[in-house]
């Protein structure tokens, strides 16, 4: 950082034994310790990595902390829960990343504070009243930000009958039914399992993902054709032409997935859609951001880990607040807490048909 750019960075060794007093009074308590101090604002780095640090960067230099605000009271799964299906791990990235991550219950509220910098509506399971569709409506319509993912539910109510019903004005919905795309497997997964790695190139969320991504119970995110003029919609994953929506919950039920024609819809479909735009008729300057995901479970604490999962995810975030320094690959963590060392792969010259 500092060889890149040296009139924005000093550096300093301290040596805390020979320097007790400064190593005391900056509260170091064990060796290695970075110290990042910009202004009045400082933190520290316990590991030395690039990640670490450059998060640091953000934390101390951001004028402000984003704030990323998830719906509670519909049957989600917590971001503070270390449960196989909870979010905990989420949100510890996204705090290293510089975010506030904070849980609101609308019903109790009955307003969406004003330190919202983006709503998250993530893996809710039952319907939402009509006055927290409301308010979120018009959140944004004023230029809000918005991501939400919603799993297939294979019993009981599903929450996007509701969540349709605010995406519609925006061009968008989710259909109740399975993506199965049999000519990508992972070993040891079943159709419920969705691989997908066909990425959207224009969209800084998945122009440097190289894996693929990993998609539990994932449905398809429709653009209906009464789309308002003006928004920008982008299929940021693409499943292959082999692959359908399975709307059978019968058959998914009974382990069985089954291309049926004139039911199920089979062709290149999309589990997650962004759109940048507004509302026609709108006078408010700043463009509301949306992605919406056909799946939840992909960020969990079991399937984060796999793939770019966690990258996906995390780009989303960053793109849904306009935070794009921070969209990138990140280092992968092996267990204990190491990374992994990595080299940065060559990608495969394509030919002109296929960047067609």
């Amino acid at each position: 950082y500092r060889s890149i750019n040296p009139s924005m960075m000093s550096l300093e060794f301290v040596d805390p034994d020979k320097e007790p007093a400064r190593a005391k009074q900056a509260g170091i308590k064990k060796y290695g310790t970075l110290q990042l101090v910009s202004g009045e604002r400082d933190t520290q780095v316990d590991e030395i990595s690039e990640e670490k640090i450059t998060n640091g960067i953000l934390k101390i230099t951001k004028d402000k902390t984003p704030e990323l605000c998830i719906l509670a009271g519909h049957g989600e799964k917590s971001f503070s829960s270390t449960e196989p299906d909870g979010f905990e791990s989420m949100r510890k990235a996204l705090t290293g990343q510089a975010y506030s991550v904070r849980e609101i219950n609308l019903v109790s509220t009955a307003r969406i504070p004003e330190s919202c910098s983006a709503l998250a509506l993530w893996g809710p399971t039952r319907g939402l009243f009509p006055q927290e569709l409301g308010l979120i409506s018009e959140h944004l319509k004023q230029g809000g930000r918005l991501i939400a993912g919603i799993d297939l539910a294979f019993q009981g109510t599903d929450a996007a009958q509701e969540i349709n019903a605010l995406l519609g004005p925006w061009g968008l919905k989710i259909d109740r039914a399975l993506l199965v795309d049999p000519s990508i497997r992972a070993m040891e997964l079943d159709s419920s399992v969705l691989i997908v790695n066909q990425f959207s190139r224009e969209n800084p969320i998945t122009r440097d993902l190289t894996t693929g991504v990993a998609l539990p119970f994932a449905r398809p995110v429709v653009e209906l054709p009464s789309n308002p003029a003006g928004n920008k919609p982008n299929a940021v994953l693409s499943t292959s032409a082999k692959a359908w929506g399975e709307t059978s919950l019968k058959e998914l039920t009974a382990g069985r997935a089954q291309y049926t024609p004139g039911q199920d819809t089979m062709g290149v479909l999309h589990p997650a859609i962004t759109l940048e735009g507004k509302i026609p008729g709108s006078n408010v300057a700043r463009l509301s951001r949306i992605a919406v995901f056909g799946s939840a479970s992909f960020a969990n604490n079991t399937f984060s880990r796999m793939l770019n999962n966690s990258d996906f995810f995390l780009n989303s975030v960053a793109w849904v607040l306009e935070d794009d320094s921070s969209i990138s690959i990140r280092a992968k963590e092996q267990e204990g807490g190491k990374k992994e060392k990595t080299k940065k792969e060559k990608k495969p010259k394509a030919d002109k048909k296929e960047k067609e």
